[in-house]
């Protein structure tokens, strides 16, 4: 967490992402990257900034997801300095808007 907090500059960060179901595939044009090496040896972890509501947040994306493994390239895990679940009363099946630059 340390790591992505310093790299960028959103801190401190909610534990957890909130995930986010889309109706087709999105590929993550990562602001930076946690290499192999800085996170499990086995994959690197793209990181897109984006705002949820006006609150700026982070798309977490792993090689395993963009690749269609696990939730796939058709979900965004999203981590933010707030638990956007309750900040923004979110229940499952809302739709949301997600803002990348």
């Amino acid at each position: 967490m340390h790591l992505i907090e310093a790299r960028s500059g959103l801190k401190p960060l909610v534990p957890g992402t909130l995930n986010v179901r889309l109706t087709q595939s999105y590929r993550v044009v990562p602001d930076f990257v946690v290499t192999r090496a800085e996170y499990n040896q086995q994959e690197e972890i793209r990181f897109q900034l984006c705002t949820l509501a006006g609150i700026p947040c982070l798309i977490m994306r792993p090689d395993s997801h963009e690749l269609g493994f696990a939730h796939g390239p058709a979900h965004l895990e999203i981590m933010s300095t707030e638990n956007l679940r309750q900040r923004l009363r979110l229940s499952d099946g809302i739709q949301i808007t997600v803002e990348v630059p």
